[in-house]
């Protein structure tokens, strides 16, 4: 089968281009063809396919006002993607199309094009995009659904996107297009790495027949065999990803505080609270790494009492709660989105509620003090991953997957 995979990266960085890689490497091993489609950028991956990709846009400040006000204007629908992608579809000939991140660079523009040509369309739902215009269904420092039933014009009045009344509007307008021309209906089927996902797009009003829930998965390889994990005399705990509002990055600095100094805590990643985070370690609260690699964040698990994921936004299915638990070390979740299938209290790990940092401290201080616990939890936790999150288990739902919207989009056309 020829797999064509889309994602408006071709370069590492956030969990969907971790999951696209990986999942080009396991059709590979499982003798699929697979070529791929992003825009243009000097950090992409060397790819045979990359003379067909559109040019790249950006929408940071550094990028000077004119071109994001170009780029911006074509972060609704861009049809330099939609030409590209055309391009390249001729010479390729996918069988089948699978789309990660392609929005604001490549946008759904990329979707018409597919299903204009009658390629069957599978959408990874890396986060709440088809509900949410600003992705994360989290505003005014809380859980928020008001646009997956209702209008989205509440992101407006929140300036739900980077705070801005004109992203938000910008945000908007896309979602209301997106909803009136129905772009979504045109995608054959989602995969939801959570339930919870699942049951937003649902109440959303997307059809419950085409999302498929199939977890993400870990790579063979970074799973710990035995004796890997070494936990140190002083109990020590890790936090692994953007430092950021909604990951709960100042819960954690708050309960990390609390504590006293009677735990130590890691912290790695970067992010626009970097800044607080840096001055914790100057106060002697945490240990700051910034961002590292796979290698060593592998080996700060395996001598970690357990991870930290205190996010306050209903997380949907982190690659990193996953990784911990290759290693054999537990989690301790915050109680929301699907944080909670990933975790089961007191069995392979911990929840504990949402924002509240007193209750972070109290976990964290019964874990350092029980190392038996945190040995069971996390055996408990790598049988789990072991069960649920191989490569092996993923490779059968997606191609199984595949093959199905196949089938059927060849029936239909017929």
């Amino acid at each position: 089968m020829r797999v064509l995979q889309v994602n408006k990266f071709l370069y590492g960085g956030a969990g969907a281009e971790t999951m696209m890689f990986r999942t080009a490497d396991l059709l590979r091993a499982h003798g699929h063809e697979v070529s791929f489609f992003a825009m243009q950028d000097p950090r992409n991956a060397p790819c045979a396919e990359s003379k067909y990709f559109p040019r790249g846009r950006y929408y940071g400040a550094e990028h000077g006002a004119i071109r994001r006000v170009r780029d911006g204007a074509a972060s609704i629908y861009s049809l330099e993607a939609r030409r590209a992608l055309r391009r390249l579809v001729k010479n390729v000939q996918p069988d089948v199309a699978h789309l990660h991140n392609v929005y604001h660079q490549l946008t759904l523009s990329v979707v018409d094009e597919l299903a204009d040509t009658n390629i069957p369309i599978i959408m990874t739902l890396h986060d709440y995009k088809p509900v949410c215009p600003s992705y994360t269904l989290y505003t005014d420092n809380e859980p928020c659904h008001r646009c997956v039933t209702g209008t989205p014009i509440h992101a407006v009045k929140h300036r739900c996107v980077k705070g801005s009344r004109a992203a938000s509007a910008l945000g908007a307008m896309e979602a209301v297009a997106t909803r009136v021309r129905r772009t979504y209906h045109r995608v054959d089927a989602f995969i939801a790495p959570s339930r919870h996902i699942a049951a937003m797009m649902v109440a959303g009003g997307h059809p419950a027949e085409r999302i498929h829930v199939i977890p993400n998965f870990v790579a063979d390889e970074q799973f710990a065999g035995p004796g890997m994990r070494e936990l140190p005399d002083q109990p020590t705990f890790l936090f692994v990803g953007r430092l950021e509002e909604v990951k709960g990055v100042d819960v954690l600095l708050a309960a990390t505080r609390a504590t006293g100094g009677a735990i130590s805590v890691t912290i790695v990643g970067d992010g626009p609270l970097e800044p607080a985070v840096t001055r914790a370690q100057s106060d002697g609260v945490v240990r700051y790494l910034g961002r590292r690699s796979w290698e060593e964040i592998s080996q700060l698990m395996d001598r970690a009492n357990a991870l930290v994921v205190p996010s306050l936004w209903e997380e949907n299915c982190p690659m990193v709660a996953l990784e911990a638990g290759a290693r054999g070390c537990p989690v301790i979740a915050a109680d929301r989105g699907g944080l909670k299938e990933l975790v089961t209290h007191g069995y392979d790990g911990l929840l504990v509620r949402a924002g509240d940092a007193d209750a972070l401290a109290e976990a964290m201080l019964g874990l350092g003090s029980d190392i038996a616990r945190c040995v069971r939890l996390g055996r408990k936790r790598q049988v789990v991953t072991a069960t649920r999150n191989t490569a092996a288990v993923h490779a059968t739902a997606l191609i199984e997957l595949y093959e199905a919207v196949s089938v059927a989009k060849q029936g239909a056309s017929r």
